[in-house]
């Protein structure tokens, strides 16, 4: 389990053995704007990695990926994302089985999109009926019943 805090580290809790540790955040990118005015939306995993996704003004997007957690310094800017449309305020990313991310907006054109890192590609996500206020979120498969909760 990761859970980031506001000084750029990543805390982490170990559920095998009860432990919790720190990781070191990349080193972030400006884009010319001060680091303060950038927000860390969300982490999530891809391929089996832990990934952050920094968003900065005008809406820009780094999506970084930690290739070793033994190593803090193996942060690897994956990709700097921008929408397709300048007014879109992007809203946590997902990560998907096929290694596509998704991503939904803020703003009331209700819209999902994948993004592809491969194609570097966005790809609209129809989806019927859609309310005007939906909130996207991860499934993690695991073994506690609802039933009981």
């Amino acid at each position: 389990m990761y859970s980031y805090a506001t000084t750029n580290m990543i805390i982490s809790f170990d559920l095998g053995n009860e432990s919790f540790g720190v990781i070191q955040g990349p080193k972030r990118v400006t884009h010319g704007y001060d680091i303060n005015s950038s927000e860390v939306l969300h982490l999530f995993e891809l391929e089996e990695c832990l990934c952050l996704a920094d968003c900065h003004p005008w809406n820009l997007l780094d999506l970084w990926m930690l290739k070793d957690l033994n190593n803090n310094s193996s942060w690897v800017l994956m990709k700097t994302v921008t929408p397709p449309s300048w007014y879109m305020m992007w809203t946590m990313p997902y990560s998907t089985r096929t290694g596509e991310v998704i991503l939904a907006t803020e703003n009331n054109a209700r819209s999902l999109y994948l993004y592809n890192f491969v194609t570097q590609q966005f790809d609209t996500v129809e989806v019927a009926r859609l309310p005007s206020y939906f909130i996207v979120t991860d499934y993690v498969e695991n073994l506690v019943s609802l039933k009981n909760l």
